[in-house]
């Protein structure tokens, strides 16, 4: 009989660091964190073991106020260096629009031209 190997968390599509420093961020104890979000512990989330439904995901981001590239960085969603994230950031800023108002308006302009070249 061979010995069991022990599973790898899944971290591959989920920065459970991000998530921590988020509710540190936050100001929020690791139990206050779980109380608001229906659960009785976040540990296994906070520790890469358990990756969150995209429900209870939403909850989290909604409790500490993610904004979207917050939200994306943590999903490991992001498409692009930070490097550009933090331009993005400081354009949106100096144009008076939030970074989720102009992600938005960017997906209707693609969706848009996507319209018109079918």
């Amino acid at each position: 009989m061979r010995p069991r190997q022990r599973e790898e968390p899944n971290t591959r599509h989920f920065d459970h660091k991000r998530l921590r420093a988020a509710r540190k961020a936050a100001g929020l104890s690791g139990v206050e964190f779980a109380k608001q979000v229906g659960r009785e512990t976040t540990y296994g989330y906070e520790r890469g073991n358990i990756i969150p439904s995209i429900p209870l995901f939403r909850r989290m981001a909604q409790l500490l106020k993610l904004d979207l590239f917050e939200i994306l960085e943590i999903m490991h969603l992001t498409p692009v260096d930070p490097s550009d994230l933090k331009v993005f950031r400081a354009t949106c800023k100096a144009e008076g629009v939030t970074p989720d108002e102009a992600i938005r308006r960017m997906i209707k302009v693609y969706a848009d031209l996507k319209l018109e070249g079918e």
